[in-house]
């Protein structure tokens, strides 16, 4: 008889094919020892390349985004906040990207009814940091929606065809106080990826009304996303994230004008994480202040993260969606084995599901374990997807009391740095 903390889609014979720690690139499984030497692949003398923090409070959209931006779901996304726990790398190649021309006078002058207008606002001249690439003193600021051209602009003008671009995203989990050993990991993951990057990409919710006002989060989380925002000592983006949630699009001009006025950001731009809608304004935004140089990573390349690393985000994930709002928050997923089986093109993965007390183990794994093998199935199929072959996902749940308490067991659940 089976494990009643155990699920399985298929069982089958195994091959002896090592587990795999490759990282996913894109396309079809290029050879990894023939990788082409990803300097070569950055040419221009304008090309730019760097990495870009998504910071922010919890459950603003910023997975989403990531998501969005590589085309490939490598972050858990749920409606529940701190579901990011790890720092997650995502590469993108914007070919070249068109960026914000320079303006003239005429348009200084329309900056702040642009504002008042609810368009996105973008500052060559470096509010709240100065740009590694900025433009010389004296020019003055640019405004404009993603598909429309800034007020003033003269009949038939266009933005300048931008230098091509390696945007290295760091996704981070949601600025938040607390105790325990995750909630410093969580913390800390954060305040290293906002000191290392070139360019912060902030979000805020426009959806929660605490988040529509600048400094009107409550103490603890505003002091926890103020330190990030201090440690990113670089150029900051600010996307008004979930405008797609306001019934009425006024509303959202107080809030851009609101940020606008804090002069802390170089660029505000409305965006929908969901529908996609901006994200191509911010990212032109990013490409704009990040370094000249040569690509970070080789093209062909999504993520640092090993497809081990990504699987097990995708259980954790489904766990955060089936469960209720506090066991999905004591539960760690752990990959214990990633077999690929060449013979028959499809994968093995053997998952323990990491609960701190004995009470929660019924309830991960569920009546007759219908509940462990709905979470199974559907992370069957993710899994599949992201790795175009079929995917075979035996889950086992674990009691490894206050898991979460001590740098020393979240290590063994896979929280390291």
């Amino acid at each position: 008889m089976p494990d009643e903390g155990r699920t399985s889609a298929e069982e089958g014979e195994r091959s002896e094919t090592p587990d795999r720690g490759e990282t996913l690139d894109r396309g079809e499984s290029p050879d990894r020892s023939e990788a082409p030497d990803h300097s070569e692949a950055s040419a221009g003398a304008d090309h730019r390349a760097g990495f870009c923090a998504i910071l922010g409070p919890p459950n603003a959209g910023k997975s989403t985004f990531l998501n969005r931006a590589l085309g490939v779901p490598i972050a858990a996304v749920s409606p529940k906040p701190q579901t990011t726990r790890n720092r997650i790398v995502g590469v993108v190649n914007v070919p070249g990207a068109s960026t914000p021309r320079a303006p003239n006078e005429a348009e200084s002058e329309a900056d702040s009814e642009a504002v008042a207008a609810g368009e996105g606002v973008s500052d060559s001249q470096g509010r709240g940091g100065q740009s590694k690439d900025a433009e010389a003193p004296g020019e003055a600021a640019t405004a404009g929606t993603p598909d429309e051209p800034a007020p003033g602009d003269a009949a038939g003008a266009e933005e300048t065809q931008g230098p091509s671009a390696q945007i290295v995203f760091v996704d981070t989990p949601g600025a938040q106080s607390g105790e325990g050993a995750l909630r410093h990991f969580m913390r800390d993951e954060l305040l290293s990826a906002a000191a290392d990057c070139d360019v912060g990409l902030v979000f805020i919710d426009v959806s929660q009304r605490a988040q529509r006002s600048p400094g009107a989060l409550p103490h603890d989380r505003q002091r926890a996303l103020d330190a990030a925002l201090g440690a990113a000592r670089v150029p900051l983006v600010l996307a008004v994230n979930k405008v797609d949630t306001l019934a009425d699009k006024r509303e959202l001009l107080p809030i851009l004008d609101a940020y606008y006025q804090t002069g802390r950001f170089e660029a505000i731009v409305p965006l929908s994480a969901k529908t996609g809608d901006g994200l191509d304004r911010v990212q032109r935004e990013v490409v704009a202040r990040l370094p000249r140089g040569q690509n970070l990573f080789p093209e062909e390349m999504i993520t640092d993260r090993a497809e081990r690393f990504l699987v097990g985000e995708l259980i954790r994930e489904q766990l955060f969606l089936q469960l209720g709002d506090e066991i999905p928050y004591a539960t760690a997923v752990a990959v214990e084995q990633f077999r690929e089986r060449r013979d028959h093109g499809d994968v093995v993965i053997d998952a323990v599901i990491h609960v701190e007390r004995e009470s929660q183990k019924p309830i991960v794994v569920g009546r007759a374990g219908r509940r462990i093998k709905e979470v199974g199935t559907r992370s069957r199929d993710a899994i599949g997807k992201l790795l175009g072959c079929p995917a075979h996902v035996h889950l086992h749940v674990k009691v490894t009391p206050k898991w979460s308490r001590t740098a020393q067991t979240l290590r063994e659940v896979g929280y390291e740095r």
